[in-house]
């Protein structure tokens, strides 16, 4: 970490720092619904950091996590769709007012690891699982990248990502390389989606 991400002096912490933290912090007993706010924070300071841009920061995120997480058994789109409704959940957590159960699980239930027939409190684990799953590829994906001998995008640096994943064969080269790195160290399936949770009163030992 300390030769992938150097901390310039006079910092407090990197924008990758923030996101392993809050990856960190989403294992603790705090409740699922600070857990949401925190993995929604970590994705962005992992795949946005601090970069502004007048663009919709939604919108980034949801296309960089499509564009480099997506595997054959987790689409682009779904992944687009769900980060899309994960920050949409997120905003209403952070920005307060009186929060109504049916909304929230009309949100979540549109998430792909969301079925209906859950519980509530499955139904807003299932949620914070997808977030950390998404979170803990973006900082696969980024160490990866960021590593020699071919470095494609440093922690450090935002200039010119959305357009180089905005095309084809640069977009492939790039979710292929930080696959490729983890296929090395023999971790080819940390690429890959979690499989779905189960209940521990559930009637399903798969």
């Amino acid at each position: 970490m300390d030769r992938l991400d150097p901390r310039p002096e006079g910092t407090i912490s990197t924008s990758f720092e923030v996101a392993l933290s809050m990856f960190s912090r989403s294992y603790s007993n705090d409740s699922e619904y600070e857990h949401l706010v925190d993995l929604a924070t970590g994705l962005e300071a992992a795949l946005i950091g601090s970069q502004k841009s007048t663009e919709s920061v939604t919108f980034r995120l949801r296309s960089r996590s499509a564009a480099l997480l997506a595997t054959d058994a987790d689409p682009a789109g779904v992944i687009f769709k769900d980060v899309g409704l994960l920050y949409e959940l997120r905003s209403k957590l952070v920005h307060g007012g009186r929060l109504h159960e049916r909304e929230i699980a009309k949100l979540m239930r549109g998430i792909s690891t969301v079925h209906d027939g859950e519980g509530w409190l499955f139904t807003l684990a299932s949620s914070a699982d997808r977030l950390r799953d998404l979170l803990r590829r973006a900082i696969l994906a980024r160490l990866m990248l960021a590593d020699e001998p071919e470095v494609i995008w440093a922690l450090d640096e935002d200039s010119g990502v959305d357009a180089a994943l905005a095309d084809d064969q640069l977009r492939a080269k790039w979710r292929k390389g930080w696959h490729m790195r983890l296929d090395a160290i023999e971790a080819g399936f940390a690429a890959e989606r979690a499989r779905p949770a189960v209940s521990s009163i559930s009637q399903d030992d798969q």
